[in-house]
C-alpha cells in the first residue's frame, strides 16, 4: 500500500528539471529541489505521499542554495560556497507557512540528526559541533542537546 501512495507523489509535474530528492517519512513529505536551466536558480516543492502540493516553487535567494533535508515539516537547504568566509550558511523553512523562515550564516551544515542539524561555525575547521533544534529553532552544545533527545524518548 505505501508504495502505491507513494507512487502517486511522482505523478506531479514540476516546472523545472529534478535536481535533488529528500524525504520526510514521518510527516510524509517530499521535498524536490528544481533548477531553472536558463539562470541555475534553485526552486524547492514539498509535496505529500498523496502527491498534494505543500510549497511549489519556493525560490531560493541565490543559486549556492541547495536542498539538504526535509525533517519536522521544515525544509532544510545549505549554502554551498568557499569564495569567502561569510559564505555558509543554513536556511530553514516551514514547510506549510514558507514567510516563516531563518537563516543562519556563518555556520557549515554537517548532518541531519535526529529532529535537528549538527552544524559547526566557519570559522572553526574542526572539533567543534553544534547542535539546532528543529522543534525549538535553537542552536545549543551538541552533546547536551542529543542527552535530552534521547532522555526525553
Amino acid at each position: 500500500m505505501t508504495n502505491q501512495t507513494v507512487s502517486k507523489a511522482f505523478n506531479v509535474l514540476f516546472t523545472y528539471p529534478i535536481w535533488r530528492i529528500e524525504i520526510d517519512a514521518e510527516n510524509r513529505l517530499i521535498a524536490v529541489e528544481t533548477r531553472n536551466p536558463t539562470d541555475t536558480l534553485p526552486y524547492f516543492n514539498v509535496i505529500s505521499f498523496e502527491g498534494d502540493y505543500v510549497l511549489q516553487d519556493f525560490k531560493a535567494i541565490s543559486r549556492e542554495w541547495v536542498l539538504a533535508g526535509v525533517q519536522c515539516q521544515k525544509l532544510i537547504l545549505k549554502k554551498i560556497s568557499d569564495t569567502s568566509p561569510i559564505d555558509a550558511g543554513v536556511q530553514i523553512i516551514d514547510c506549510y507557512q514558507p514567510q516563516q523562515h531563518e537563516t543562519w550564516f556563518n555556520y557549515i551544515f554537517l548532518e541531519m540528526v535526529g529532529e535537528g542539524i549538527l552544524l559547526r561555525p566557519k570559522m572553526i575547521a574542526q572539533g567543534m559541533q553544534l547542535f539546532l533544534d528543529l522543534k525549538t529553532m535553537s542552536i545549543g552544545d551538541k552533546k547536551k542537546s542529543l542527552l535530552n533527545l534521547l532522555t526525553a524518548r
